[in-house]
């Protein structure tokens, strides 16, 4: 019942047709995966998981320029949830949204694009995020709130048809 709670709360924000990313189109095609978090070390133990849990179904490659399709997941965080705004509950307790390696988002889009590849971006909603840095760059831009991995996966591949509704503006 979890599982399928998460794979239903998915979000599909945008999508050039790229979608869904089967058998049939990934056959014969390099996939780059990478995970982009606040701290380098979890950013790193999480771009090996989603590797290790990518290899049995897809071709990997470690440099974006050899790739056909990019896969990135982007966890930014802004401290504890009543710390991520300014003022509320105090000033001095603010702290600034961060991801780790996030301008690398473009020059791995500017290199998968080269290539005429597409980039599929998943980006975890703790908060209300401005997406305008990471939308322009992806071919498809999906929304989780710490959605499984594998319930995302199951969307991005066609296992399960994107039902979820965004609960903020």
């Amino acid at each position: 019942a979890a599982a399928d709670a998460h794979r239903r709360s998915v979000v599909l924000l945008k999508n050039d047709g790229t979608l869904p990313l089967t058998a049939d189109k990934r056959a014969n095609k390099k996939i780059y995966a990478e995970a982009f978090l606040k701290n380098a070390k979890h950013a790193a133990d999480s771009t090996a998981a989603l590797r290790k849990e990518l290899a049995n179904t897809c071709t990997l490659v470690d440099d974006p320029a050899q790739a056909d399709f990019a896969l990135l997941f982007v966890s930014p965080s802004s401290g504890e949830y009543f710390n991520a705004t300014p003022g509320y509950p105090m000033a001095d307790t603010h702290t600034e949204t961060t991801l780790h390696g996030g301008k690398r988002l473009a020059e791995i889009a500017a290199s998968v694009h080269a290539n005429g590849g597409k980039v599929i971006t998943n980006v975890n909603i703790t908060l209300a995020w401005q997406l305008g840095n990471v939308e322009p760059l992806c071919d498809v831009l999906l929304a989780g709130f710490d959605t499984y991995r594998s319930a995302t996966l199951d969307v991005i591949f066609g296992c399960f048809a994107p039902t979820g509704k965004l609960p903020l503006t």
